[in-house]
């Protein structure tokens, strides 16, 4: 999902303590989160959102997912999200 004032609204908690983590350590920091969220032009009701709230000295870069799992947001983020994007690329490859 791209960001969006709401998206950063409704992780706001996540990331600043991603933040903290990254200030009092100096390195990069993750967090991961879920909450409910619907953009305007989606047909169903609230869809879950998982946020990888990433925070490093160079600053935050925060990564929203819908995901269509059940798995807890780090193993989806990690397993899935991450193994799809790898595959993608092996595929532009060839």
């Amino acid at each position: 999902m791209t960001k969006n004032s709401v998206l950063k609204s409704k992780s706001s908690a996540t990331r600043l303590l991603a933040k903290l983590d990254c200030e009092i350590t100096g390195r990069k920091a993750v967090l991961f989160d879920e909450f409910g969220y619907s953009a305007g032009s989606w047909r169903q009701q609230e869809r879950r959102m998982i946020v990888k709230a990433e925070h490093s000295p160079q600053g935050e870069n925060p990564h929203y997912v819908v995901p269509s799992l059940t798995d807890p947001p780090e193993a989806i983020y990690r397993d899935w999200y991450c193994a799809r994007g790898d595959m993608e690329n092996r595929i532009k490859e060839q």
